[in-house]
């Protein structure tokens, strides 16, 4: 029997000493796991530093090393180069070698040097104090700021329009000749900013409207029709009766003010600066404190000040940080968990249907606006984890009910696309493609009305036509990458631009741009907002089409491109007497497109200046470093709108 025990007690002990050697084993490989993950991490790290894993792991080999940066690319820093590189040089440094060589096979690699350096600190000011009275055209965002205005400038990707301008300066020797003549000969000298052609002025004399009853309905003739959060029964009689009491006081009068600031901007033309007046009513109630206490009108006031006012007066970046604290808010209030139902209490003026409606205006606003800003949206809107569903919001056949369903529904789609975007900008043509159909889905299946903004019923007209130049929009954004990368491959004889994967693509882009303008040409009409929402899309899409003139070849029929750069430049003469800084946009644009002409017409000036007199006339220190901002930064002064013969 002892036998036995100490055979047992040796079992055990044997047993007990070989699953601590396991224990030991499994700790020491699971160490050496570790260490090599987080050394292959490391490694990862080090060779795609603006990439996730996740978005790796589906990429081909050749995909993969499209991603590598390339030492030999990087532009010279002034300690190890006393020589700034030449334009040659800087287009060499840009696009990769084997792309010059006509054998590119890495076209990411030449979109991602586009990107704003990590290094950079993005700094910007949007708070001069005059705004509200002075209309300026131009801000970080749409671009024009990237030219004329002062001051440092916010993180924009490759989907922002400022990458088209440095693309286009690159690719365009004659646009590169054209600033250099402008500053040598000084044939413009910085001038007032011409609000409107004396001409119109005279002839359309625009009543100023101030009456406020008329001014709430200008608002719900058209905002409401877009975003159609506010119950519009209910605050009318809130208004026939005083306005809200208690503690509802304050949140009511931030919302009323707010309907007439967007209400008079509607009403008149932008020359009349009687908003200001209404707005800085609503700002007593919208300070910081507004934050610390939830309200369904001080959550819709603030919607109506970032979704709309803050981009009227070009103020982007404080209206995107505004509109992401309300959407906090909103989220602190519940309102990404209001469910309509299809019963009579969830019907159009209902508490449960304005607080649904409140909730998918602000996602709407907020992916509107990041369409060309090219940032990641971070987790913000995971329309895949909300409760609430914008189908529910057709369930009531009224005009608004189905706006904001047709809007939210493509919205959810181009968010999507947005952080897609935002992560790798280059998608590969399957996805591209993938995503186009949905977008094309999507406007296939939209509500009849919504068709033809001409024949549009009065409620939605504006709404309606501003998601279809929102639809041709994202398209436009969606294929633009490739147009981005043709227009390089032009500027560098390449014969990669050439490639039937991508020349299809960019050609879809310019396509497009043109069928924008065309909509355009068919259905704006004299009205502020119209005028302010068509100008702007206006713009975008005459920008992509003198790219595809700039990377035309020589088999391009360029005739029906310069019909649409004409007819765009006629409707930014008409617009400015509705939306003034559409004169500018419109001085910008026949800039960049006379341009073309200057080869052709100055024989003598056939050569460019050395390379350190063009970067001494471009306001850069000859041995400095050259970056993308800096090219664009204007810390210059008024000597920069010299440059281009502009005045802001």
């Amino acid at each position: 029997m002892d036998k036995l025990c100490h055979v047992a007690n040796v079992s055990t002990i044997k047993s007990q000493s070989s699953a601590t050697t396991r224990r030991l084993t499994l700790s020491r490989e699971y160490a050496d796991v570790s260490n090599a993950y987080e050394r292959g991490r490391g490694i990862l790290n080090k060779l795609f530093p603006k990439h996730s894993l996740e978005d790796l792991e589906h990429l081909s080999c050749n995909q993969l090393l499209a991603l590598l940066p390339d030492a030999s690319l990087q532009v010279p820093s002034s300690s190890s180069s006393s020589t700034f590189p030449s334009p040659t040089q800087l287009s060499t440094q840009l696009a990769p070698a084997h792309c010059m060589a006509g054998a590119c096979d890495s076209p990411t690699a030449t979109i991602l040097d586009l990107e704003p350096s990590a290094d950079q600190e993005f700094e910007w000011n949007e708070t001069e104090d005059d705004h509200i009275h002075r209309q300026f055209s131009e801000d970080d965002v749409n671009g024009l700021s990237v030219l004329f205005e002062t001051g440092k400038h916010s993180y924009l990707g490759i989907s922002s329009v400022p990458t088209i301008m440095r693309v286009m300066v690159h690719s365009s020797p004659q646009l590169r000749k054209a600033i250099q003549k402008r500053r040598e000969m000084q044939l413009l000298r910085p001038r007032p900013y011409r609000a409107a052609t004396p001409n119109t002025m005279a002839h359309c004399a625009q009543p100023i409207i101030n009456d406020e009853a008329s001014l709430v309905d200008a608002y719900f003739r058209t905002v409401h029709g877009i975003t159609p959060m506010i119950d519009e029964p209910g605050f009318r009689q809130c208004r026939a009766q005083g306005g809200g009491l208690g503690r509802a006081r304050g949140p009511w009068l931030a919302l009323y003010n707010m309907v007439l600031t967007l209400g008079y901007i509607a009403a008149n033309d932008d020359n009349q600066p009687g908003h200001g007046i209404y707005f800085a009513r609503a700002s007593k109630h919208l300070d910081m404190s507004c934050f610390a206490s939830g309200h369904i009108y001080t959550l819709q006031a603030l919607a109506l000040y970032s979704g709309y006012y803050l981009h009227y007066l070009n103020r982007p970046n404080m209206a995107s940080a505004i509109m992401g604290a309300v959407h906090r808010m909103a989220v602190a209030m519940g309102l990404h968990q209001v469910t309509p139902s299809t019963k009579s209490s969830s019907s159009p003026g209902s508490n449960v249907d304005a607080r649904a409606r409140t909730w998918w205006s602000l996602f709407c606003l907020d992916v509107w606006a990041g369409t060309t800003l090219g940032r990641p949206i971070g987790g913000m809107w995971d329309v895949e984890r909300m409760a609430s569903s914008p189908m529910h919001l057709g369930a009531n056949l009224d005009y608004h009910s189905i706006s904001i369903r047709t809007s939210a529904s493509f919205c959810r789609i181009a968010a999507r696309i947005q952080d897609r975007m935002a992560r790798l900008p280059l998608l590969l043509p399957d996805e591209l493609k993938q995503f186009d159909q949905g977008l094309l889905a999507w406007h296939a299946d939209i509500h009849p009305i919504f068709r033809d903004p001409k024949h549009c019923p009065e409620p939605i007209r504006l709404a309606s036509l501003t998601l279809q130049y929102r639809y041709l929009d994202q398209r436009m954004a969606l294929y633009r990458p490739y147009l981005l990368l043709r227009s390089l491959g032009a500027s560098n004889r390449s014969e990669h631009s050439a490639r039937d994967d991508t020349a299809a693509i960019a050609d879809t882009c310019v396509t497009i741009a043109r069928e924008t303008i065309e909509l355009i040409k068919c259905n704006w009409y004299p009205n502020q907002l119209v005028a302010w929402n068509s100008s702007w899309f206006l713009f975008q899409a005459v920008l992509v089409v003198l790219l595809g003139l700039s990377s035309a070849t020589p088999e391009t029929d360029i005739q029906p491109l310069e019909r649409d750069i004409l007819d765009s430049l006629r409707l930014f003469n008409e617009m400015c007497r509705w939306r003034s800084p559409a004169a500018h946009t419109h001085d910008l644009i026949q800039f960049i497109y006379e341009s073309r002409a200057l080869e052709e017409h100055d024989s003598g000036v056939e050569e460019l200046l050395s390379d350190e007199a063009l970067m001494i006339l471009l306001g850069f220190e000859p041995n400095s470093e050259l970056s993308w901002t800096s090219l664009f930064d204007a810390e210059q002064g008024s000597n920069d709108l010299d440059m281009f013969g502009f005045g802001s």
